[in-house]
């Protein structure tokens, strides 16, 4: 997951706020508005002084226009700055523009994840959203001492004796060393040579017991 977001739930609507705007900040928001897109043009299509002309003019009216919205009689703060005041700075109401808004990644309708995602809720896109666990599958509780796991199912064994299980394991070693398995070698050898070494452990455990 993304860290915490500073995008507010609410997109700033312009049109809503265009509307509620008085007549003169309309009338010089829309002045700026048209100076700034005409000098865009210009920057597209124009080489020479007239590009230079024109990025001094998108430079100076994009300022203005900036000026105008959020002007003493402009567009209240209120309108896309949410709690500001906040020690972590609140939340912005991103224009709506863009369309939808994923509050964690900042992707939306225009500008997706370049791995691609979908909307899992409104402001939610799927990569960003915490995975849960698949239904009908539990954790598996830890295996404790002694417990072996056979064909999916956990059943516990108890720990033998040592002298059984070096009988145990003797029988098996002689049991392979008597079986096809052993035909390939020199595998017979070793298993022979391990009976051996556990016959030779067991007899001087003998001969130390008092």
């Amino acid at each position: 997951m993304c860290e915490r977001s500073n995008i507010s739930e609410h997109a700033f609507d312009g049109a809503a706020a265009w509307a509620a705007l008085p007549a003169h900040v309309e009338a010089r928001t829309g002045a700026f508005a048209l100076e700034c897109g005409v000098a865009m043009g210009i920057m597209a299509h124009a080489g020479g002084p007239a590009l230079r002309a024109a990025e001094q003019a998108f430079d100076f009216s994009s300022q203005l226009l900036q000026e105008a919205v959020l002007g003493y009689d402009g567009v209240s703060d209120r309108d896309w700055l949410n709690d500001h005041l906040a020690a972590d700075g609140g939340t912005f109401s991103v224009p709506s523009c863009v369309g939808m808004v994923c509050r964690q990644c900042r992707c939306s309708h225009n500008d997706p994840c370049e791995e691609g995602c979908g909307w899992l809720a409104d402001g939610l896109r799927t990569a960003c959203a915490a995975p849960e666990p698949d239904a009908g599958v539990e954790a598996a509780a830890p295996l404790q001492p002694g417990d072996v796991v056979v064909n999916g199912v956990v059943r516990h064994e108890p720990k033998l004796p040592e002298e059984e299980a070096r009988a145990v394991v003797k029988g098996a070693c002689r049991a392979v060393g008597a079986s096809e398995l052993a035909e390939v070698q020199p595998m017979r050898s070793d298993l022979r040579r391990l009976a051996a070494a556990i016959d030779g452990m067991h007899a001087e455990i003998e001969e130390e017991a008092p």
